[in-house]
């Protein structure tokens, strides 16, 4: 079975919020949604006697099958992404709604393209053949908008991270970093739950000096170096590492992106384990 890389969706994020950043993007995704509400009135869905029926001139059919309302349906997205673009210029409104829309969109076009294929192919009677050529040029368009969509959200959510970071740097863990040289650094959460990754919350800073790890939890965490046994990834929920201390006490660490449409990396804890575990033995701990 495939499985999803999140390495891989957090490259895409990231070109996306490159290409995104341009205000040609904006001009783009507009001609892209006028673009599809064009070739609805001139690529085929399917065809009759050899000649072809667009999105708009399959409405005659609707009363056989739903899936005929196509045109309708692609109509309203190409409105609601319009009006979208268009709010998101005059106010400050979440790039949620944008995504939301084209992976939404996404998941009609499938469904209106495979119930017309299904009923195509089981109603013979009408003499009407299924062309799929409308559907993938429209699964296409659709495809590079919902990829601006990810780079619009993920940038409006690099803004909130930039307060997600100050937040993070609290008094007490200012005052504890103060005047000591910082060895490593990242950002994380700390015991975390098994299902933090549904949640999302806002994560913590952590700083290693050459004496102890610390902590931004509140109240203020700090474990002495001395006083880890070992460091390693948590056996049952692999996404977090362990800190086993000498005094018992046991605290699971993950790595966690202050950037909130960033996925979450399992490859990152490894790398925050690997660090810990160099900065034990260089120190003489372990």
């Amino acid at each position: 079975m495939a499985t999803v890389n999140p390495q891989m969706i957090n490259e895409v994020v990231k070109l996306s919020s490159i290409v995104t950043k341009s205000k040609k993007s904006s001009i783009a995704l507009l001609i892209l949604i006028v673009a599809l509400a064009i070739i609805q009135f001139i690529l085929p869905i399917a065809e009759k006697d050899g000649t072809n029926i667009n999105s708009f001139q399959a409405l005659q059919y609707n009363s056989y099958h739903w899936a005929f309302n196509y045109f309708y349906f692609i109509i309203l997205v190409a409105v609601l992404g319009i009006i979208l673009l268009f709010l998101s210029k005059k106010k400050e409104i979440s790039c949620w709604y944008d995504f939301s829309l084209w992976t939404l969109s996404f998941i009609g076009l499938l469904t209106f393209m495979i119930a017309l294929q299904g009923f195509l192919k089981k109603t013979t009677s009408l003499g009407i053949q299924d062309n799929a050529l409308n559907g993938v040029v429209s699964f296409f368009i659709i495809g590079i908008c919902a990829f601006i969509a990810i780079g619009k959200l993920f940038n409006q959510y690099e803004k909130i991270a930039e307060k997600t970071k100050e937040k993070m740097l609290t008094s007490d863990f200012k005052q504890a970093i103060k005047n000591k040289k910082i060895i490593y650094e990242n950002t994380i959460h700390l015991n975390p739950k098994w299902y933090v990754t549904m949640q999302h919350p806002d994560p913590i800073k952590m700083a290693v000096t050459d004496k102890e790890i610390i902590i931004s939890s509140i109240p203020l965490t700090k474990i002495p170096l001395q006083n880890v046994k070992s460091v390693t990834l948590n056996s049952l929920y692999q996404m977090a590492l362990r800190v086993n201390c000498k005094d018992g006490k046991k605290y699971k660490i993950m790595w966690a992106p202050a950037n909130k449409a960033a996925p979450y990396i399992l490859l990152e804890t490894q790398d925050i384990k690997e660090n810990l575990n160099r900065i034990l033995k260089k120190a003489g701990f372990v």
